[in-house]
């Protein structure tokens, strides 16, 4: 499950985008707007109070910044009463309104989140990054439907959206639509090689339909690019075992253990 990272891009250099993993492996695995400017100034914001923690900024921009600022140091609830306050004074800025959504999914605050992604695509229907978080919402909720709706839009608002692919792809994992899960994936990975959220669960698919041969070249692309990446090392284990690469998967798993000693996953 992978997220647009504009707030957390701290712990996604650490781990990569956020993911479900969807097969056998042990993956984890972006206006116009102003003619909706009157509706928004009567919605109502989660959580809508502005106490201090947001300083004395009393201009949309400027609270938007500090709001980044604190999101990106990891002060969310601090990040988000910036952005109220700077959506309060120019509810026209889709970048606020996705930034508050990613936050609240990164707390776990679902209903919150959906609710700023749909605001958002009030703001700016053509821009996909509103689906896109609504469509994670959804997914977190386990609406399925809805999430495939929401993603459908995004990526009607943009072909090209690389985390939606991703994502969509997670989900239709899930439902045990590997077929499509793997063109979103393989689409994902074309878009941005270099995206380590889309690479694993593209691998990850590969073993769930038995193509080891692929799996494994993948896995330790990702291996060899990411070495501390617990669950791509981890799948690679499983995958040279499947295989009977029995040498190569004892290395793999002794690699995993030395990532994460305590981790159970590396027991099995």
């Amino acid at each position: 499950f992978a997220c647009l990272a504009l707030i957390h891009d701290a712990e996604a250099a650490k781990s990569g985008a956020k993911r479900k993993g969807n097969g056998k492996s042990k993956g984890k695995g972006k206006g116009k707007g102003a003619r909706h400017r009157r509706d928004m100034k009567h919605s109502t914001m989660p959580g809508s109070v502005f106490p201090a923690g947001c300083g004395e900024c009393n201009e949309p921009n400027f609270c938007y910044t500090q709001g980044l600022t604190k999101g990106r140091s990891g002060q969310m609830e601090e990040a988000i009463i910036c952005l109220q306050r700077s959506a309060a004074m120019d509810p026209t800025q889709p970048k606020v309104w996705s930034i508050m959504a990613e936050a609240s999914l990164y707390m776990g605050k679902k209903n919150d989140a959906l609710q700023y992604g749909t605001m958002m695509t009030r703001v700016s229907p053509e821009d996909p990054e509103g689906f896109f978080m609504m469509g994670n919402a959804y997914m977190g909720m386990d609406k399925v439907t809805d999430a495939l709706n929401a993603f459908k839009a995004a990526l009607r608002a943009d072909p090209d959206h690389v985390l939606t692919h991703v994502n969509l792809g997670a989900l239709l994992g899930n439902i045990n639509d590997l077929q499509g899960s793997m063109h979103h994936y393989e689409r994902a990975v074309q878009l941005d090689p270099t995206l380590v959220a889309a690479k694993h669960n593209y691998a990850s698919a590969l073993h769930s339909l038995k193509q080891h041969d692929k799996a494994e070249e993948m896995f330790k692309e990702i291996v060899r690019d990411n070495p501390e990446h617990f669950e791509a090392v981890l799948s690679l284990g499983h995958v040279q075992r499947e295989i009977r690469k029995l040498e190569a998967a004892k290395q793999s798993y002794a690699r995993a253990l030395e990532l994460r000693p305590d981790g159970p996953d590396a027991l099995l």
